[in-house]
């Protein structure tokens, strides 16, 4: 839903990628053993902020995948519409939303924890309504800017939700899962 993309070519065969940090370049390898996939793991080029960084993308062909992520509403150019369907209360699926388009701000002496995601609209409401379905007491905050909007979460429901995304999950960013742990005070 977030650093993927979906696409028909000329032939009319739809064409999934998937996009991340080089730092994450190791859960691209694992996603690819996942789907027994042989197509190679690229470096790309792309300006952020004035500079030049290394991105890696996994690229395939499958109709059958491609059915799939049409049925749960991941569709082309989706970032300004994107609007899950049936995982609207799946932890996992939050999770990876959260680490493709959202980070943590752990309490630095300045600021205290908190948890930020961009990203369509429609699926920060429904980020937002799985919180407060799954954390009592929930403040969540969402600022439309332009097209995007942005979902802020503070303090105590930032930690909450970082438990309910992040404790005892099998598959997860590791850099996220550190922040994470740290934001919910478990170190294990």
């Amino acid at each position: 839903m977030s650093d993927g993309n979906i696409h028909s070519e000329k032939t009319g065969n739809p064409r999934v990628s998937l996009t991340l940090a080089e730092t994450d370049y190791l859960h691209l390898v694992e996603f690819r053993k996942f789907l027994k996939c042989t197509n190679p793991i690229s470096p790309k080029k792309v300006k952020r902020r004035g500079e030049i960084v290394i991105q890696y993308y996994l690229r395939f062909s499958s109709k059958r995948i491609a059915k799939r992520l049409f049925a749960i509403g991941i569709v082309p150019r989706k970032s300004l519409v994107a609007r899950i369907i049936g995982l609207e209360n799946n932890r996992h699926f939050w999770r990876g939303v959260f680490e493709g388009d959202g980070y943590f701000k752990n309490k630095d002496g300045n600021d205290g924890d908190k948890m930020i995601l961009t990203g369509s609209n429609d699926l920060c409401v429904q980020f937002e309504e799985y919180i407060k379905r799954n954390v009592p007491d929930a403040k969540v905050t969402i600022k439309k800017i332009r097209e995007y909007s942005k979902l802020y979460i503070y303090s105590d429901t930032a930690r909450a939700v970082a438990k309910l995304l992040y404790s005892d999950c099998k598959i997860a960013l590791s850099r996220r899962l550190v922040k994470a742990r740290r934001m919910f005070g478990w170190w294990g």
